[in-house]
């Protein structure tokens, strides 16, 4: 879901809410923001955030499990894992020198 202009954000729907493609969910000025799939809203800007033209505004999971809004996804952790290995290598090559 991308703002289709800048603006302030105001949300119409909650995450955790099961939501159709084409759906709206919040607005930019007079703008809708749109879903582009059906699923469970797992993200959602806050109301009042200033958004620029084509800003993401919130994510949709096709899954459709709403105890998905509330773990961590795969590919948060892959990432927090990719960062923690930099982090220990950048530190295990300090302690050598």
């Amino acid at each position: 879901m991308r703002a289709l202009e800048a603006g302030i954000f105001r949300g119409v729907r909650e995450i955790g809410d099961r939501v159709e493609a084409g759906e709206t969910v919040g607005w930019v000025g007079d703008a809708p923001v749109k879903t582009e799939i059906a699923g469970i809203l797992r993200g959602i800007l806050q109301d009042g955030v200033p958004v620029h033209a084509g800003m993401k505004a919130g994510d949709v999971d096709p899954r459709d499990v709403r105890d998905h809004c509330n773990s961590v996804s795969d590919k948060a952790l892959a990432v927090a894992g990719g960062v923690l290995e930099g982090i220990l290598n950048r530190r295990c090559a300090l302690e050598r020198k």
